[in-house]
């Protein structure tokens, strides 16, 4: 073994590694070594290293390839990541002491976990699946008001101003979660995906 050689490659571990870097041996491979910043040129497998245990075709899934379990084909789909839990084990509870008495009275460290659920990301994965060309369609559930009423002139016309009171009085009256837009301000257009902060004023 020639000097040099990282110790991660003196002493091998059986791995999978990818046919094409194993065919090699024009001393073309690097390695980094257990030193940060160092690196070393023109590693061979077979005269620098051992052989890999297991040498495969590796390569990303597409989509027809035949599933891990053999019951099908894989599809391949577009996904956000909205939360995620971790497994936490015992690592944290040691340190801490944390520890509960099993049904033997014997003292235990406390198996932990945690999750996060990121908000934005909800929102971001219910607007993707949820919209059309004039925008957001918010999900009932999701939705800051069943109905937005956005009245032109309700400042200006006392018609106006009757038909929006009146038709949010009989909505809210039957239970619908409805806003009235009041504020007087001009605006060029309203559509689904304004950001509703006003309330109806007394």
């Amino acid at each position: 073994m020639r000097a040099g050689v990282p110790r991660a490659c003196r002493h091998p571990r059986g791995h999978a590694i990818d046919r094409r870097p194993v065919r090699r041996r024009d001393g073309g491979l690097r390695l980094r070594r257990q030193r940060s910043g160092f690196h070393l040129r023109g590693i061979n497998f077979g005269r620098d290293c051992r052989e890999p245990d297991l040498v495969a075709d590796l390569r990303n899934v597409v989509d027809g390839d035949p599933s891990p379990d053999g019951r099908g084909t894989l599809e391949i789909l577009r996904g956000i990541e909205v939360g995620h839990v971790f497994a936490l084990g015992t690592r944290y509870s040691k340190d801490m002491g944390a520890s509960y008495l099993d049904a033997t009275g014997e003292a235990k460290p406390i198996e932990m976990g945690c999750y996060g659920i990121g908000v934005t990301r909800v929102v971001a994965a219910a607007i993707e699946q949820n919209h059309d060309t004039r925008g957001i369609v918010w999900p009932e559930a999701m939705a800051p008001f069943a109905v937005a009423i956005a009245p032109v002139g309700y400042d200006r016309n006392e018609t106006v101003r009757e038909v929006a009171d009146r038709l949010h009085d009989e909505l809210e009256a039957a239970g619908v979660e409805v806003l009235l837009d009041d504020r007087g301000e001009r605006r060029a257009s309203c559509s689904r995906t304004s950001n509703w902060s006003a309330s109806r004023t007394a």
